[in-house]
């Protein structure tokens, strides 16, 4: 993926399982940060603690 502001590659900040209470399915949940330090939606120098997340991915598991 792309940022939609710079357009340079995002970074996968964080990455988790997620369910809906009372729920069976369950999807991974990607958090996508910019790594570029020039761009309005960079994450910032930590990425485990991003400032900015300039994207977020869901997609169902199974």
């Amino acid at each position: 993926m792309e940022c939609p502001e710079c357009k340079q590659p995002l970074m996968v900040a964080r990455s988790r399982f997620r369910s809906e209470e009372k729920s069976t399915e369950v999807y991974n949940e990607l958090t996508l940060v910019c790594v570029n330090p020039k761009c309005k939606l960079y994450g910032g120098p930590d990425l485990s603690s991003p400032v900015v997340v300039a994207k977020v991915v869901k997609n169902k598991v199974g």
